[in-house]
């Protein structure tokens, strides 16, 4: 059966089964639209159905390759970064070696910056302080991912996403807090111990994003929004042209795609397999997904010449996006290397007293 072999609920259960996905969120979280809800949820949902038969074509075989690797090497205590091991996370690591993989590339990428027992020694330390960042938290706990049944309520979940932004506000006081990071922290609990969620924050904070993505500026990720833009217009000049036309600043939208590296944008399935990626091989993966939407949907955004209509649809393409076999081989096989970054260091000014270096975006591997 489908159903069995990728984990799904039985469709004869209860309803509290057949309302949640594998990863515990509501199958109605793409009810978020306002307007053609219905419509939108009935074509998302045979978007699933359609993408799970996909997935499950090639499921046995790709299960086969992670059982190999993994038999291999012994739960990743000597896994080497190749090519193999990398096309294998871009398509997708199956969820019983999720945890563990998780840890290894967290442990793997951060390598003498991770410390072991740090995250105990911190709440230890600070057991008796207030953290300057706490009321802030405290204010984004309860809307911390609200279509997943584990947040929705006061309970042990909360608490432990409590610790784990707390903790993370002591390591880096720079930063403290900042809108977004809950959801981040909340995903790596997910298929993370608290320690484990709490160094996935340093690794996508620390390593993968620049330094001022998550402070009260959020220079970097305004400057990525610009990166965007960049290669869009070189990627889909007549795109980015009608939409410039029709007045539409997209990264109204793409900016939150980034920055929740997109929690709370996409289908889950899809949503964890770019997490895979992310992880693995960093911020690169986040311009080539988002590309990768646009290029899937430019046919329906160029035949569109209504701006609301546009911006509707701009809003929805990503709660649209359940084929993640396409949008990955867009990413990855169809988007070559982006050559402009090879260029020069690209200043680009965000407000008339801040200008934002991007010298670190010419390092984008060619593959």
């Amino acid at each position: 059966m489908m159903e069995e072999a990728l984990g799904q609920s039985d469709v004869s259960k209860d309803h509290y089964e057949e309302s949640f996905d594998v990863y515990g969120f509501c199958h109605s979280q793409h009810d978020s639209l306002q307007g053609d809800d219905d419509m939108l949820r009935i074509k998302v949902r045979k978007n699933e159905q359609d993408a799970l038969r996909v997935l499950h074509e090639m499921d046995a075989q790709h299960r086969l390759q992670w059982e190999v690797l993994w038999s291999q090497h012994v739960g990743t205590r000597h896994l080497p970064r190749t090519t193999h091991l990398k096309q294998l996370i871009r398509k997708g690591i199956p969820r019983q070696y999720r945890p563990e993989m998780w840890k290894w590339i967290i442990k793997d990428t951060l390598k003498e910056s991770y410390q072991p027992g740090m995250y105990a020694e911190l709440m230890k330390k600070h057991v008796d302080q207030t953290s300057i960042a706490l009321n802030q938290i405290e204010l984004d706990l309860y809307r911390t991912l609200p279509t997943h049944k584990h947040y929705k309520a006061d309970g042990e979940w909360i608490n432990k996403l409590r610790r784990v932004l707390v903790a993370f506000s002591w390591y880096d006081t720079s930063i403290g807090y900042c809108q977004g990071l809950n959801r981040l922290a909340a995903i790596a609990l997910l298929f993370l111990d608290e320690e484990h969620a709490f160094w996935c924050l340093v690794t996508i904070i620390h390593h993968h994003l620049p330094r001022d993505y998550y402070d009260r500026s959020l220079l970097g990720s305004q400057a990525d929004q610009r990166v965007l833009k960049d290669i869009l217009k070189e990627r889909a000049p007549a795109l980015t042209q009608h939409l410039s036309n029709c007045d539409i600043d997209f990264s109204l939208i793409t900016f939150n795609w980034f920055h929740t590296i997109f929690v709370d944008t996409m289908p889950s399935d899809t949503m964890i397999r770019i997490w895979d990626t992310f992880l693995y091989e960093g911020s690169k993966v986040l311009f080539r997904y988002a590309v990768a939407i646009f290029l899937y949907n430019q046919d329906k955004l160029l035949a569109e010449g209504n701006s609301i209509a546009i911006f509707n649809q701009l809003r929805s393409m990503c709660k649209e996006a359940t084929d993640v076999r396409r949008l990955t081989e867009i990413s990855f096989n169809e988007i070559t290397g982006f050559r402009w970054m090879q260029s020069a260091e690209k200043e680009i000014t965000i407000t008339n007293k801040s200008r934002v270096k991007l010298k670190h975006w010419t390092s984008y591997e060619q593959q």
